[in-house]
């Protein structure tokens, strides 16, 4: 086993600035620092039995203002939410509420959260991807065929060409693995 060198240690604490998870395996388990309280490797620690466990990206949500997908709006804690477009995202606003719900409305009404509308069917007529990397769709095939895949996994199921397996809509069906929306992080 090897320990740490300055350098090492350095690498590993601005991984853990940028929001990874350190964790320490002892005896074959694996204990991460909100689990147990544990302090970070310094000099003397052996460098295999450390581990970061990366930040997840966030969802740009700035890409949906001119998306045009209709999205739905909540506070913190509310089973409830409204659906519209998003207008705009106040990064000023007090109380970290910055998603405005179409501000030519009323811009005075804001909301924590937003997130594209889920368990609905997206009609899609080819053309780029309306959503930004970071989420599980099923494409809505002609022909009826569905599948799962990550956004931008395959770019060729955004176009349409009149055929019989040509996208034509798709299903949010939440964030695939290793990403988060703002609010969350």
């Amino acid at each position: 086993m090897s320990k740490f060198t300055a350098a090492q240690l350095v690498e590993f604490y601005q991984k853990v600035v940028d929001g990874g998870e350190m964790s320490l395996k002892r005896s074959g388990n694996v204990t991460t620092f909100q689990e147990d309280n544990i302090c970070g490797p310094n000099l003397t620690s052996y460098s295999e039995i450390w581990s970061i466990k990366p930040a997840k990206k966030l969802i740009d949500l700035q890409y949906f203002i001119h998306s045009g997908i209709d999205m739905e709006f909540c506070d913190y804690g509310q089973d409830s939410y409204i659906v519209g477009p998003l207008g705009e995202i106040d990064t000023m606003h007090p109380h970290n509420q910055p998603y405005n719900y179409i501000p030519e409305m009323d811009s005075n009404t804001v909301y924590q959260c937003c997130g594209p509308r889920m368990n609905y069917i997206h009609f899609h007529d080819g053309g780029d991807c309306p959503l930004p990397e970071g989420f599980m769709v099923m494409p809505i095939y002609r022909d009826s065929a569905l599948s799962v895949l990550p956004v931008h996994a395959s770019e060729e199921i955004w176009v349409s060409c009149n055929l019989p397996y040509d996208f034509i809509g798709y299903e949010i069906l939440g964030l695939a693995d290793g990403w988060e929306y703002p609010w969350e992080a």
